[in-house]
């Protein structure tokens, strides 16, 4: 079974147990006379995808999660899929907070990914184009410019998921989420988690 979230920048794949990350603008010929379930929220890069795919299965039209959230993508609906309780950090090209309660989608909310935070203060000045110090100290104020950049970015970050997680798990995925994750004391990291949503998908309607 080969599995494949495109997204806003790459098509996320996973074929054979392993995760390819292809940049959208890539030849993604191992696909090429496959049989791909995927999921989407790029049309462009959709049709790529049919053009090369010997047989071509959107699971949009099966990713039903009972909320009241109107727009939710697709990709959210099936990471929150994916879990039973708990919160749902996807921190890629922009950072989705969801929270999930007995199968049911609560709400949830959408920040900036930290990769626009960087070219937000490199426009500002070079002397503020800093990669992020994922090792920064939140419980102590900065001592250096770097530090300052880093604690100014995540520090509001882990409030915001801090104050709708309370007690409950919260599970990462995406690009950064394994640097946020190590940030929380009930963190879990799941590379796989939008997948896994997927593969419950197909299960569940036997597609």
């Amino acid at each position: 079974m080969i599995l494949c979230d495109i997204g806003n920048t790459h098509y996320h794949i996973l074929q054979s147990s392993k995760i390819h990350n292809i940049p959208l603008n890539k030849s993604i010929d191992i696909l090429k006379g496959e049989k791909v379930y995927f999921i989407s929220v790029n049309e462009e890069a959709t049709q790529k995808l049919q053009l090369v795919a010997k047989e071509s299965i959107n699971l949009k039209a099966y990713a039903d999660v009972n909320s009241a959230y109107k727009g939710l993508g697709v990709d959210r609906a099936v990471a929150c899929s994916a879990i039973d309780v708990g919160v749902v950090v996807d921190a890629g090209t922009a950072i989705t907070v969801d929270v999930v309660h007995d199968n049911n989608h609560l709400g949830g909310y959408i920040l900036p990914g930290l990769g626009s935070y960087k070219r937000l203060f490199s426009k500002i000045s070079d002397i503020l184009d800093k990669d992020t110090n994922f090792a920064v100290d939140i419980k102590a104020l900065p001592q250096n410019t770097r530090d300052a950049i880093s604690y100014g970015v995540l520090n509001p970050i882990i409030l915001s998921i801090q104050a709708v997680a309370k007690e409950n798990k919260i599970y990462f995925t995406g690009g950064d989420g394994k640097y946020l994750s190590k940030y929380f004391d009930k963190a879990i990291y799941d590379e796989q988690l939008v997948f896994r949503g997927m593969r419950e998908i197909i299960k569940r309607e036997g597609i």
